[in-house]
């Protein structure tokens, strides 16, 4: 990498909304010659775009994490079950008294209850589930949350 894709990666870091037209004042370069860069970073694996949302502006009112206990030659298979789930936007293998972690979010308590009781009661492997139900979020993964609306970051510094 450059120095100009050092820039662009500094200015998304600040801001990952930044567009194109910004990217390019940033760094001296043209719109079409900043898209092709970024593409570049993406190709490379030097850059990915996440999206990071409030549940609850979505009408998603129930959000829980899960940890659950899994035989260590069931641990892919379970967890590749729950990464497919539509209701687990992250899972991941840990060490501990559990094996797996996932974080749920469902349309409300019922269908909270509805998926574990349906969609991880029958997924074989899985020994024990423990719900931890997130009753308010105040920080998200970059994100600072107050009441039901984004705060916006503070400015770089």
């Amino acid at each position: 990498m450059d120095d100009t894709e050092f820039a662009l990666l500094t200015l998304l870091g600040r801001d990952g909304r930044a567009g194109y037209p910004e990217l390019a004042r940033a760094t001296g370069l043209s719109e079409s010659t900043a898209r092709r860069r970024v593409e570049r970073l993406r190709d490379l694996g030097a850059v990915f775009f996440d999206v990071e949302f409030v549940p609850t502006l979505f009408g998603y009112e129930a959000e829980a994490t899960m940890v659950l206990t899994v035989p260590p030659a069931r641990l892919a298979e379970v967890g590749a079950a729950l990464a497919s789930h539509r209701e687990v936007p992250f899972a991941a293998a840990v060490t501990g008294a559990a094996s797996l972690m996932a974080v749920v979010v469902c349309r409300d308590t019922d269908a909270l209850y509805t998926y574990v009781t349906e969609r991880i009661g029958a997924v074989d492997g899985v020994g024990q589930v423990e719900v931890i139900p997130a009753l308010r979020s105040v920080k998200r993964a970059g994100m600072l949350v107050e009441g039901e609306r984004l705060v916006d970051p503070p400015p770089a510094l």
